[in-house]
C-alpha cells in the first residue's frame, strides 16, 4: 500500500526508514478529516443520531469524492468549526 501511495505522490517512503506525507498527501488527509467531521456534524445535528453512534457512518461517507457535495454540505450546515466530539473541522 505504501508503494501505491508513493506512486500517487501522497507519501515519501523508504523501506525500513519510515513514511512521510507529501504536501499533496497532507492536503488529501486533511480533506478526508474535514469530510468525516462534517458528516458527523450533519448526522448528529440534522438527523438526530447520538454523537457516539456516528463515527462508523461518517467513515463510510467520508470517501465520497465529490468536492462540490462537501462544500455544499459545509455551507448547508453553516460552516461549523467543530464536530460533535469537539474536534476542529478543517477549512476547505
Amino acid at each position: 500500500m505504501l508503494k501505491k501511495l508513493e506512486t500517487k505522490k501522497l507519501v515519501h517512503y523508504e523501506k525500513y526508514r519510515g513514511v512521510e506525507l507529501t504536501e499533496q498527501g497532507q492536503r488529501k488527509a486533511i480533506g478526508i478529516v474535514r469530510k468525516h467531521r462534517l458528516w458527523e456534524y450533519f448526522l448528529v445535528n440534522k438527523l438526530g443520531f447520538d454523537w457516539d453512534a456516528v463515527h462508523v457512518l461518517a467513515e463510510e461517507l467520508e470517501h465520497i469524492s465529490s468536492d462540490e457535495l462537501t462544500n455544499r454540505l459545509d455551507h448547508y450546515l453553516g460552516n461549523p468549526s467543530f464536530d460533535p466530539h469537539g474536534a476542529p473541522i478543517p477549512d476547505g
